[in-house]
């Protein structure tokens, strides 16, 4: 699932269980708050979260993937 805002476009469902309270509240206030700039902030805080997470489950990967041979 996504939502759409009006800055960043297509924002999706967290990897991150830790981000889905902050998906669930970008995603419910939307109509009321984008295009402020306290929502920019969180939108920015929740996708720089997520990026975090993508690549920390990369590296998990590679290292077990380097362990494992």
């Amino acid at each position: 699932m996504y939502f759409k805002t009006e800055v960043y476009g297509l924002v999706f469902e967290p990897k991150n269980p830790l981000n889905e309270s902050l998906y669930y509240f970008l995603k419910q206030h939307r109509d009321a708050l984008d295009g402020s700039r306290m929502y920019s902030d969180l939108v920015d805080i929740y996708l720089e979260q997520e990026r975090v997470y993508k690549e920390e489950m990369i590296n998990v990967r590679t290292t077990s993937a380097i362990s494992a041979s």
